[in-house]
């Protein structure tokens, strides 16, 4: 049988693995990388284009499934990126880099977050910094120093969001309010009564505009009307219309008529 297989070793036991799990049935190896991080463990077919993302537990089954994807090329070989060079406000956990047959393609490792506009402190613990903990003398001499941990976080402090080139506002000073205009009323127009005497006030108009001719309108106003009473009296005469009634006699005579 070949199928690919992981085991989980105890350093203190190397005799015999405490878990084996087995994947796809096929004859190329697994390449494990591990993030102590973030205790993933990213599974690379060699040979193929399957990736497995699984995390590592302290407890059976120990590597629980959390990924499985299809590559677009085969695997020749893979490796993580630096923790130092991921997108942190996008939630990139990790990067790995597949070698292919032509090119290398970098695969990112996003955690899903409903916004990215605040650093996730619990995705990002601190992680090994690029200097030294010893230099190789002092290995040699026996010292086992661990590199020093740098924090993940934009502005070097975690929890807290950093903006790049953000200078503080200063307050300008508060200006008085301007004055509300002021509505100055107009003076209202006075009228002064005055009283005409009698012959100069004006009298209204007996004639309607455009009459011409003489005569009170009293006159003018029974011609109209009468006028008006001809033209709608008026009718067309029509010729008479008289109706052609025929009697039973009437017919038979017809038809001896027509016999004769």
């Amino acid at each position: 049988k070949r199928a690919q297989e992981v085991h989980v070793l105890d350093v203190s036991k190397w005799d015999k693995p405490v878990h084996t799990q087995e994947y796809v049935s096929t004859t190329g190896v697994l390449m494990p990388f591990y993030d102590p991080d973030t205790k993933l463990v990213f599974l690379v077919g060699k040979g193929t284009n399957k990736l497995f993302i699984a995390e590592f537990q302290s407890k059976v089954p120990y590597l629980s499934p959390v990924y499985e994807m299809s590559l677009a090329e085969q695997n020749l070989g893979a490796c993580l990126g630096s923790k130092r060079n991921v997108t942190v406000m996008d939630g990139e956990v990790d990067t790995l880099y597949q070698l292919t047959k032509h090119c290398i393609l970098p695969i990112p490792c996003i955690v899903p977050r409903r916004s990215y506009r605040d650093f996730h402190a619990d995705l990002f613990p601190d992680t090994r910094g690029p200097k030294a903990g010893c230099t190789s003398a002092e290995w040699l001499a026996g010292s086992n120093a661990l590199p020093e941990k740098v924090s993940l976080a934009p502005n070097g402090t975690s929890g807290l969001p950093h903006v790049l080139n953000q200078t503080p506002s200063t307050p300008s000073p508060l200006s008085p309010p301007a004055p509300s205009p002021t509505i100055k009323e107009s003076p209202k127009a006075t009228v002064e009564s005055v009283i005409l005497p009698h012959s100069d006030r004006p009298r209204a108009q007996t004639q309607p505009s455009g009459f011409v001719g003489s005569g009170t309108l009293t006159d003018s106003v029974s011609q109209t009307v009468s006028t008006l009473k001809t033209k709608i009296n008026l009718k067309e005469d029509k010729p008479d219309v008289k109706e052609l009634v025929y009697t039973v006699d009437d017919n038979s005579e017809k038809e001896n008529d027509l016999k004769k």
